[in-house]
C-alpha cells in the first residue's frame, strides 16, 4: 500500500534505515562491548570491580592515545602500519633524552613529540605530494623505525627520573593519571575533528579528495596535518608505555598498530576514508581493552589471545566491507 511522505509507512522506513546505519557503524561495536562486558562479569570473579575497571583504564590509555591519531589518518583515506615501531623508536629516544642527557620530562616529551610530528610530516609528504600509497610508505617505516630504535639502543634504557613513572603508573584520587591523559587527549581530538573547520576538511578529503580540491580545500596540507597528529599520538603513546615500564625499549610497541586500526574500524570508521568518529574509536578501544583483560583473568594463553585478536581484526575489516557494500547499493 502506498502512502504519502507523512504516512506511518515512510516513518517506519526511515526508522529502519536509521537502525541499519547505526548497527553498521557504532551499533555492532556497542553491542559487542556489552556482550563482552556481561560475559566476563559472569564468568570471572574479579572482572566486575572498581579496581579492575581502573586497571583496564590504565591498560587501554596508551592504545587509546594511539588510536586517536590513527582515526585522523584513516578518515583521510590513509593508514599507518609503522605506529608500533614508531612507539619503540620514540620511546627509547625519550628515555635517552631523560637518562643520558639529563632532560626533565617537561622538556624531553615536547621535544620528542615535535621530532615525531616532523618525521610523520615527512611520511605525509611522500603520500600527499609524491603520491606513494600510505600503505607502502608506512610499511617501509615499520621496518626502518624498529631498526633505528635498536641502533639507538639495543637494550632498554631505564629512567631513574620518577616523573616518567608517575605519568605511566601514578594515580590521583585513586584514578590512574594515564586515564586523565587519555581522556584529555580524546576530548581535544573530539573538538578538533567534530567542532572545527579542519575536522570538516579531514572528512571531505577522505570522502572525495577531488571534490574537496574543487571547494578550495588544501587537501595536501590536510593530509600533512593528519600525519603530524599521528606523530604526536605515537610520541605520547611511547611516553605512557615507557612510564609503565620505567624505561624505553626497542622491543616495545609490537603489533600496536593492529590494535589501533582494529579499534578505529570497529568504532565505525571506513578504511576507504570519509567516515569515523572519536567516540566510536573510544568504544572500539574499550571493547578490545575489556576483551584483553577478561582473557587474562580467565588464564587464556598469550598465543590463544593472538588468535582471538587476529579474528577480531579480520571481523573489523569484514564489517568495513559490509558497510561499504550496503552504502553503495
Amino acid at each position: 500500500m502506498r502512502r504519502d511522505s507523512n504516512s506511518g509507512l515512510t516513518l517506519i522506513s526511515d526508522n529502519s534505515a536509521f537502525t541499519k546505519e547505526w548497527l553498521l557503524t557504532k551499533g555492532t561495536t556497542v553491542l559487542g562491548f556489552v556482550a563482552v562486558f556481561l560475559f566476563f562479569t559472569f564468568s570471572t570473579d574479579t572482572f566486575f570491580s572498581v579496581s579492575n575497571f581502573l586497571n583496564i583504564g590504565r591498560q587501554i590509555a596508551y592504545i587509546g592515545v594511539l588510536s586517536v591519531g590513527m582515526t585522523f589518518i584513516i578518515i583521510t583515506g590513509n593508514i599507518d602500519l609503522s605506529a608500533g615501531s614508531g612507539v619503540a623508536l620514540f620511546g627509547v629516544l625519550l628515555a635517552g633524552f631523560m637518562e643520558l642527557n639529563g632532560m626533565p620530562l617537561w622538556m624531553a616529551l615536547p621535544l620528542v613529540a615535535m621530532i615525531a610530528a616532523a618525521v610523520y610530516i615527512g611520511l605525509g609528504f611522500m603520500v600527499a605530494y609524491q603520491r606513494i600509497p600510505a600503505f607502502i610508505v608506512t610499511l617501509a617505516m615499520f621496518t626502518a623505525f624498529r631498526g633505528l630504535a635498536f641502533i639507538y639502543s639495543n637494550k632498554p634504557i631505564y629512567v631513574s627520573d620518577q616523573s616518567l613513572r608517575i605519568m605511566g603508573r601514578g594515580s590521583v584520587l585513586g584514578i590512574p593519571i594515564a586515564i586523565f591523559i587519555m581522556a584529555a587527549y580524546f576530548f581535544i581530538a573530539w573538538v578538533l575533528l567534530h567542532k572545527s573547520q579542519f575536522g570538516a576538511h579531514v572528512y571531505a578529503v577522505g570522502d572525495n579528495a577531488e571534490a574537496a580540491r574543487r571547494f578550495d580545500i588544501k587537501t595536501k596540507k590536510v593530509i600533512l596535518s593528519a600525519f603530524a597528529i599521528q606523530g604526536v599520538s605515537v610520541a605520547l603513546c611511547a611516553a605512557l608505555i615507557s612510564g609503565r615500564l620505567s624505561s624505553g625499549s626497542p622491543n616495545a610497541g609490537t603489533n600496536l598498530e593492529m590494535d589501533a586500526i582494529a579499534s578505529v574500524v570497529l568504532g565505525g570508521a571506513s578504511l576507504s576514508g570519509g567516515r569515523g568518529s572519536i567516540l566510536g574509536t573510544l568504544v572500539g578501544v574499550l571493547l578490545l581493552g575489556s576483551l584483553n583483560n577478561g582473557l587474562n583473568l580467565l588464564g587464556v594463553s598469550s598465543y590463544n589471545q593472538m588468535v582471538v585478536k587476529g579474528m577480531i581484526i579480520l571481523f573489523a575489516v569484514w564489517l568495513n566491507y559490509i558497510r561499504e557494500r550496503s552504502r553503495n547499493k
